[in-house]
């Protein structure tokens, strides 16, 4: 999962923008990057009141999800084989992941 971290993170900045702007519209829920296709990511947010919010993600991250501070952000990253939930919090004051990871 650490090459596709790198990619991530080496367009993060463009990935939050487009995450918030989700988030406002449709509410809280996840971006899926998908790393099927070793070539390419593909991008989807999705929130968890949409009908088409995976079952399996529910129930895995959904109390995590509604416990952390609303300034966090959420990826879940995958490649058909292995899958990282990916949390940025976009307040640079916080202090949250360094007391509560």
């Amino acid at each position: 999962m650490e090459k596709y971290i790198n990619v991530v993170n080496n367009r993060i900045d463009d990935l939050i923008k487009i995450t918030i702007s989700e988030r406002k519209q449709h509410g809280i829920g996840i971006s899926f990057l998908d790393f099927c296709d070793p070539e390419r990511m593909d991008f989807r947010y999705v929130a968890v009141s949409n009908e088409i919010f995976p079952q399996e993600v529910r129930e895995k991250y959904l109390e995590r999800m509604m416990s952390v501070p609303n300034s966090i952000i959420f990826f879940l990253i995958y490649d058909g084989n292995d899958e990282l939930f990916y949390e940025v919090d976009l307040d640079k004051n916080s202090s949250f992941h360094q007391t509560n990871s």
